[in-house]
């Protein structure tokens, strides 16, 4: 793999730019799932709130919810934040596979418990249907 880097003109960008992609998708998810569990406690979201809950900067925050909003799965205006009926089966989506897996570990890893919700966080975002369907069996 290290002398692809070097053979291949772009190899090191193409790798930062997929890599980029894949993080950028995990933190959209993350958003997704926090606002629809916020919303299934009738609280409301803010900038700053995300800020926190994320870690991220203000201005990265919005270039996410952005991306949210032209992918269809937000719908966003002076005052509010509101999940279209799309993004609120992607939010479901993801709180299932991320309570999916924290059971799949607390049944098959030897785990700690205090580490279930942590590795969760990481692997809801790469759970694919097949493998789901196969946890839920």
């Amino acid at each position: 793999m290290i002398y692809l880097m070097f053979l291949v003109p772009g190899f090191v960008a193409l790798m930062l730019l997929k890599q980029r992609r894949r993080k950028d998708r995990e933190l959209s998810e993350d958003i997704l799932k926090y606002l629809r569990e916020q919303a299934s406690r009738r609280e409301s979201v803010s900038i700053e709130s995300l800020c926190g809950v994320t870690s991220l900067a203000a201005r990265r925050v919005v270039g996410l919810l952005e991306r949210l909003e032209r992918s269809g799965l937000l719908n966003t205006d002076a005052a509010s934040l509101q999940l279209t009926a799309t993004g609120e089966q992607e939010g479901l989506r993801l709180i299932r596979n991320h309570r999916l897996w924290e059971t799949h570990l607390k049944e098959f890893s030897g785990l700690e418990p205090v580490d279930w919700h942590t590795e969760a966080d990481v692997s809801e975002h790469r759970l694919g249907a097949d493998e789901v369907n196969r946890i839920e069996a």
